[in-house]
C-alpha cells in the first residue's frame, strides 16, 4: 500500500503535474511571473493524501458561509473554521493532510522560498529562518494583497511585472517580519537611494516606458536587492517604482497627445500598455478624464 506516500505539489507555473484537486478556475500561470504565483480556486468538500508543497503557500479565503476543516501537521491535529477573510500560511516541505466539510473558496498565493531568502539581510543564515504554519487568521496586508493580485489574474493586463514583484516582495519581507521563526534582519534605510543611483533608475524608466519593466532589472541596474530597492526608491520618490512608471507614462502620454497624427493605438503601444483600453483606462483614473477628451480640450 502506498497510503503514506507524500505527494509533492509544486505551483511552479513550468510544472504540469499538479493533482487535479487543486486545478484552478483562474490562475496567473500563463503570466510569466517569476518568484509567485496566484490562483482561485473553488474545491467541494474533500480530504486530501499526505501533501506538501514545494512554495510557501498562503490561502485567502474568500467563503460565504462558514468552512470547519482539520488539519494533521507534524503529529497534532489543529481544528479549523474559515471565513470571509481568514487565512492560512503552509510553509514549504511541511508534510500534513487537510479536510474540510463543504464547498471552499479561497485565493491560493505560493512564494519560492529563493524569494524570503533573498529579502533578509545577507549576514543571516537563511537556513535558520523558518515560517511557521498558521490557522485561520486575520491579516489585512496579506487580504489586501491576495484581492490585488486576483484582480491581476482575472484582467487582459501582460504589462504588470513590475507591480506584481513589488507585491512579491512586501509579501516575503511580510511573512519574515511576522511570522518566521528566527526573526531576521530586515535593514530599515533611511534617506532613500542615494542621488546617483535614483537618477540612473528614474533615466531608465523614462527610456523604456514601452517596455514591461521588472523589479529585478531596476535593481539590478544599480546594485541593489529588489527588496531594498523597492523600499529605498519609495523612500526618495514618494511612491512605489511601479507608481512611478504609470506617472511617466501618462505624464508622456499628455505630450503625445498633441500630435494629431498618433492614433490612441500608437500612443498606447508607445506607452507599453497591453492595449488600447488599459491605456484609456489607466489615464481616466490619473486624469478625471479620458484621452480622447484630453486631446480634444487642447
Amino acid at each position: 500500500m502506498s497510503t503514506d506516500r507524500t505527494t509533492n505539489i509544486d505551483f511552479n507555473p513550468q510544472n504540469t503535474r499538479v493533482p487535479i484537486l487543486f486545478s484552478p478556475i483562474i490562475s496567473s500561470a500563463a503570466k510569466g511571473w517569476d518568484n509567485i504565483g496566484v490562483g482561485y480556486y473553488r474545491l467541494p468538500a474533500s480530504e486530501t493524501p499526505k501533501i506538501s508543497f514545494s512554495q510557501h503557500i498562503i490561502a485567502i479565503h474568500v467563503d460565504k458561509y462558514p468552512v470547519k476543516g482539520e488539519r494533521q501537521l507534524e503529529g497534532r491535529i489543529v481544528e479549523e473554521t474559515y471565513t470571509n477573510r481568514k487565512i492560512a500560511i503552509y510553509p514549504a516541505h511541511q508534510t500534513q493532510r487537510m479536510n474540510w466539510d463543504k464547498q471552499i473558496e479561497f485565493i491560493n498565493l505560493s512564494l519560492e522560498p529563493n524569494l524570503l531568502i533573498n529579502c533578509t539581510d545577507e549576514c543571516i543564515d537563511s537556513n535558520n529562518i523558518e515560517i511557521l504554519p498558521q490557522f485561520a487568521i486575520e491579516d489585512p496586508v496579506v487580504y489586501s494583497l491576495g484581492l490585488a493580485l486576483k484582480r491581476e489574474i482575472e484582467s487582459d493586463n501582460n504589462d504588470s511585472f513590475l507591480y506584481v514583484e513589488s507585491a512579491a516582495t512586501m509579501l516575503a519581507v511580510h511573512l519574515l517580519r511576522h511570522y518566521a521563526v528566527q526573526k531576521p534582519i530586515i535593514k530599515d534605510f533611511t534617506g532613500g537611494i542615494s542621488r546617483s543611483k535614483l537618477n540612473l533608475s528614474i533615466n531608465y524608466i523614462n527610456d523604456n516606458l514601452d517596455r514591461n519593466l521588472s523589479l529585478i532589472e531596476l535593481a539590478k541596474l544599480v546594485e541593489i536587492s529588489p527588496n531594498h530597492f523597492l523600499r529605498l526608491f519609495k523612500q526618495s520618490t514618494g511612491v512605489t517604482p511601479y507608481q512611478y512608471l504609470i506617472n511617466c507614462r501618462i505624464e508622456r502620454a499628455k505630450t503625445l497627445l498633441k500630435n494629431q497624427k498618433l492614433t490612441l493605438a500608437q500612443i498606447s503601444q508607445q506607452l507599453g500598455f497591453y492595449d488600447q483600453s488599459r491605456f484609456t483606462n489607466t489615464f481616466r483614473k490619473r486624469m478625471g478624464i479620458t484621452p480622447k477628451r484630453y486631446r480634444d480640450s487642447l
